[in-house]
């Protein structure tokens, strides 16, 4: 491939450490905790160059246009915790109003896109939402929202395979899952994404 510029073109994708091994994950050293802490270099997303582009337009537009739409955004949703003791928790308290606007279960939605600022707060969202004393005292259900299935959940990789890139990030989640709607003939999409500062958002998306 030739580059714009005439610059050397990209032969690697500098993401991946070709050199990396289980046993070499398993040593990496906590960098927050370092005594009890989970998150390491290995199971945190990394920054990286990326771009993406999502065009979002009113139907009638795209109408008039003769555009042909992959999706339509039913509801959306933004949420915010204690960032003291919920810092990256947002998504748990995001989605559940985003599948009452939507009068849908989570059970419902086929292609969900989380982004993965690391593997625990992945994990630690999904079991949020599956447990009723956070639902209680966070989000004001009196039961737990669902049991997200795993094997919905970013099947074409990840923030932590391929990377963060800050303010192209979000736009490469709502376009991933438009794409998997069509690609695995699904009707209902949910992206969902943590902020600073304990923030949360959410995205139902439709297949057209």
């Amino acid at each position: 491939m030739t580059p714009v510029g005439g610059g050397p073109a990209i032969q690697a994708d500098n993401g991946v450490r070709e050199d990396s091994t289980l046993e070499k994950l398993a040593r990496l050293p906590a960098v927050f905790d370092r005594q009890a802490g989970s998150v390491t270099a290995g199971n945190a997303s990394f920054l990286t160059d990326g771009a993406a582009v999502v065009l979002l337009m009113a139907e009638e537009m795209a109408e008039r246009l003769g555009a042909t739409p992959l999706a339509r955004v039913v509801a959306m949703s933004t949420a915010a915790l204690d960032p003291k003791e919920d810092l990256l928790l947002g998504p748990a308290a995001a989605i559940p109003s985003l599948l009452e606007q939507a009068g849908l279960n989570l059970s419902d939605v086929e292609v969900v896109e989380l982004h993965e600022a690391f593997a625990a707060q992945v994990l630690a969202n999904v079991a949020a939402l599956a447990d009723t004393e956070f639902c209680q005292r966070y989000v004001g259900r009196e039961q737990a929202v669902g049991v997200v299935d795993l094997t919905r959940v970013n099947t074409w990789g990840g923030s932590l395979a391929i990377g963060h890139p800050f303010g192209a990030t979000g736009a490469r989640l709502v376009l991933t899952a438009a794409q998997r709607l069509h690609r695995e003939e699904a009707r209902w999409g949910l992206v969902s994404a943590c902020a600073a500062g304990g923030l949360g958002s959410a995205m139902l998306l439709e297949r057209i």
